[in-house]
């Protein structure tokens, strides 16, 4: 049954279009690999119920939008791979409070580089902030 499902990896699948919403009511999910499709929406919408998540993986795609409040009740959150993908704003501080469980948070947040199409996020928590390749 789906809603007991704990991990899932649908990396490099060439997936498209917007992340389903039903994957908000898989609230047992521990484990999300995204990475390398070309999945686009605002992901963190709807982000809240998935309070069990330890690793997401959102990587290499063209998903878009600020992290918004909701996201800091992601208090397990170990890892948060971001970079290469359009959002945008600021990391709320509050979020970033929030996620003292975080080991690795890597996103576009290297301002720096004028020459990347990727979007730029401010991001006091980033443990690595990418080098956009072009």
């Amino acid at each position: 049954k789906l809603s007991q499902l704990e991990y899932l990896d649908v990396s490099y699948n060439e997936l498209t279009g917007e992340l389903p919403a039903a994957i908000y009511t898989l609230t047992k999910l521990e484990n999300v690999y995204l990475s390398g499709n070309e999945l686009s929406g605002n992901v963190f919408n709807g982000i809240s119920s998935l309070s069990n998540l330890l690793n997401f993986w959102l990587d290499d795609n063209q998903f878009t939008g600020n992290i918004n409040e909701s996201s800091k009740l992601l208090t397990k959150l170990t890892t948060l791979m971001l970079q290469y993908n359009y959002f945008s704003g600021t990391v709320p501080n509050e979020v970033c409070k929030q996620m003292e469980n975080l080991d690795e948070f890597w996103a576009d947040c290297n301002s720096t580089l004028t020459y990347t199409k990727y979007n730029y996020l401010e991001c006091d928590c980033c443990t690595k902030c990418s080098v956009p390749l072009g």
